[in-house]
């Protein structure tokens, strides 16, 4: 990858195959891991691996194997695998960007988890292994480091990668199972273990001493299924579906205030996550809470884009109604690639986007003309507006409900995960915030003081105007 570096801002510009690297995030012996773009503008989360974890043919072939496994793996619980390439150079595997704390960094900041929260946490994990079992895969490298919490749900990122025969694991011995720091290859059961021992962090504020019951500060109704998870011998514990099945029965009651905060908890590589990069370890006293300001601005700044989108086709109707639409088309595109996980559209996205806006163009085009009627037949009471007025703002009306409208999510979606990008930066977010509420404001005052134009399609306007003249000849 061609690399350079902002000193003053910690910024890393370059790329990784196809990616755009932003910043490094974090360095451990699982490689590097950098917040990115795809080609789409989206955020991602890029790792490259250690020569000496790929080292030949037979393992770049593992790895390549691994990734295609991996991309199986559909959970709400485990940051999607989306693409890597096993034969670059170094390898790299990229995953959904997920933006929140590890595990560890919380607990250090807040303390243990107790109640509810502990019980969310548990189940989300359990739900996530199960997910990757069933896909065929191991995560191998469970721990707090690797457990990003995001809106109090636990979502497991940073797969260990697949080691060669006879190669010692590359995680945190206090997390792994006894045959996997013995020198065996990690099983399903070996990710159980894990599981247990992340858990009885998670509640403690420390790992386990080792195999078999958890401290006595664990909660007596979780005691059970960590002790089995715990267990020495692998085929002695319980597969991760029925960890599921065992942490939903538990009821450890509703949330508590967290325990004073822990501070030998943190293992060392586990102060940065693929979020914001950090420098120095995490703060051992209680941080405040942080303000997520990512979806309710997406969402203000994606409505502010249709309004200025529908008063720019007030203005130029033909124009702006024909923009529109192959806006409209390419959002949906967008939006189709990122429900099905690609990290860039293909041409079955671009096909489905196109039957739907096409399906969608007769509900758009009911709605133009009901307010263009509407505005015209107010000459009953007594209320003249103008036909080319009308037919304008019938053509804006559309236009919103082509985007926006009930039923319509996907362009309204796509343009909200596409502003989501800024909430990490505020400073972006006031800058983007600023320029598209000017417009927006610009485009209004348009509507109302510019008389619109179906340039180049005069002959269309005249159609138009002379028929609604007649409609409100006879209203009269």
């Amino acid at each position: 990858m061609r690399k350079s570096m902002n000193q003053r801002s910690g910024e890393l510009i370059g790329r990784i195959g196809p990616y755009r690297a932003l910043a490094r995030v974090r360095a451990d012996r699982t490689g590097v891991v950098y917040r990115g773009t795809d080609p789409a503008g989206r955020d991602v989360a890029i790792r490259e691996l250690p020569p000496e974890l790929v080292a030949g043919d037979a393992e770049r072939r593992r790895l390549a194997e691994e990734i295609a496994v991996l991309r199986r793996v559909l959970s709400p619980h485990a940051a999607d695998v989306l693409d890597g390439d096993a034969h670059a150079e170094p390898p790299y595997v990229v995953t959904r960007y997920v933006p929140g704390r590890s595990l560890a960094t919380a607990v250090a900041g807040k303390g243990p988890l107790r109640g509810a929260a502990l019980r969310r946490l548990a189940l989300g994990l359990a739900r996530a292994l199960t997910a990757v079992h069933e896909a065929g895969a191991v995560h191998r490298d469970l721990r707090p480091g690797t457990v990003l919490m995001v809106g109090g749900e636990p979502v497991v990122a940073d797969f260990g990668p697949v080691p060669a025969p006879g190669a010692a694991g590359v995680g945190e011995p206090a997390y792994q199972a006894p045959e996997v720091v013995a020198g065996e290859i990690a099983t399903a059961a070996s990710d159980v273990y894990a599981w247990a021992a992340t858990v009885v962090f998670a509640a403690t504020g420390r790992p386990p001493a080792g195999a078999g019951a958890p401290p006595e500060e664990v909660p007596e109704p979780l005691r059970p299924v960590l002790t089995a998870a715990l267990a020495p011998e692998a085929t002695a514990r319980p597969a991760a579906s029925a960890l599921v099945e065992a942490v939903a029965a538990v009821d450890l009651g509703p949330p508590e205030e967290p325990a004073a905060p822990v501070v030998q908890a943190a293992p060392r590589d586990d102060t940065d996550v693929p979020a914001v990069p950090r420098s120095g370890r995490p703060s051992p006293t209680p941080t405040a809470p942080r303000v997520e300001l990512g979806p309710a601005w997406s969402r203000l700044l994606a409505a502010l884009t249709v309004v200025l989108v529908a008063a720019a086709v007030i203005v130029v109707p033909a124009a702006g109604a024909a923009a529109a639409v192959l806006g409209a088309v390419v959002l949906r595109t967008l939006d189709s690639a990122a429900a099905r996980g690609a990290a860039s559209p293909g041409p079955g996205d671009a096909g489905r986007a196109l039957l739907r806006t096409a399906l969608t163009l007769p509900y758009a085009a009911a709605v133009a003309v009901a307010v263009t009627v509407a505005l015209v037949a107010m000459v009953a009471v007594d209320v003249h507006a103008a036909p080319l007025w009308a037919c304008a703002w019938g053509a804006g009306a559309g236009v919103a409900a082509l985007w926006a409208a009930p039923g319509i999510g996907a362009p309204r979606r796509q343009l909200e995960r596409m502003f989501a990008r800024l909430a990490p930066d505020p400073r972006r977010i006031v800058l983007v915030g600023t320029a598209l509420g000017a417009l927006a404001f610009l485009t209004v005052v348009g509507t109302v003081s510019l008389t619109p134009s179906f340039a180049p399609l005069y002959g269309l306007q005249n159609t138009l105007v002379a028929a609604l003249e007649r409609l409100q000849n006879a209203l009269s």
